[in-house]
C-alpha cells in the first residue's frame, strides 16, 4: 500500500499472512567474463599476453566446474527425492491402519 509519507513511516506491510510470504522467482541469470584478459600479478594494470586458445581453456573450465556442481546437486536432489518417497509411503500406511475396511 503506497502513502504519501516520503520516509515511509505510513506503509502497511502485509508479510505476516502466510500468503504474502512468498517470492515468485521470474528468472535466474549467471554473468561472467569469458575473455577476460589475465593480468600480471606484479603489475595489476599490466595485462599479460592474450593466447590463442585462452577463452576455450577458460570455458572449458568453467563449464567443468558447472557440470561437477550439477553433479552433486542431483545426488542430493536423488537422495532427497528417495527420502520424500519414503516418508509419503509410510504416512499413508500408517494413515491406512487407522481407518477401518
Amino acid at each position: 500500500e503506497i502513502v504519501w509519507e516520503p520516509d515511509g513511516s505510513g506503509m502497511i506491510w502485509h508479510n505476516k499472512e502466510k500468503e504474502n510470504q512468498k517470492i515468485e522467482i521470474e528468472s535466474i541469470r549467471f554473468d561472467y567474463a569469458a575473455v577476460k584478459p589475465p593480468y600480471d600479478e606484479k603489475q595489476i594494470d599490466r595485462p599479460l599476453p592474450m593466447q590463442f586458445n585462452a577463452p576455450t581453456e577458460r570455458l572449458s573450465e568453467q563449464v567443468a566446474l558447472i557440470q561437477t556442481g550439477l553433479a552433486e546437486m542431483m545426488k542430493y536432489l536423488r537422495w532427497t527425492t528417495m527420502g520424500i518417497a519414503a516418508l509419503v509411503i509410510i504416512g499413508i500406511l500408517i494413515a491406512r491402519q487407522g481407518t477401518p475396511f
